[in-house]
């Protein structure tokens, strides 16, 4: 198992769906050890955020999020030299991990 580089933020895609109402805050589990400042899903994946994709392919791509949905992530992706390369959509099957700077 891959880890994620210290001071980086790794959030794991798993095909996974929960069944019935949403978490509350008190349900969603114990925020005791967690680190001062860890983001949500929608800051963490909100439009600008700079992120690196692990696609199942085995490829990584950078870039910044330009949206996202049920459907997956849509990327303004960037080279080594920060350079925009494209856009770039993927479907959320096709994503092994997203990581951002924390």
């Amino acid at each position: 198992m891959k880890r994620g580089l210290p001071g980086n933020v790794t959030c794991l895609v798993l095909n996974a769906r929960h069944e019935g109402g949403a978490l509350g805050r008190e349900e969603a589990g114990n925020a005791e050890g967690m680190r001062e400042g860890a983001p949500q899903i929608i800051g963490f994946l909100g439009r600008g955020s700079f992120v690196t994709v692990s696609a199942k392919t085995g490829i990584d791509l950078r870039g910044y999020v330009c949206d996202q949905n049920e459907n997956g992530l849509l990327l303004d992706a960037r080279d080594q030299s920060g350079d925009p390369t494209g856009y770039e959509f993927l479907p959320w099957s096709s994503i092994e991990r997203v990581s951002a700077r924390g």
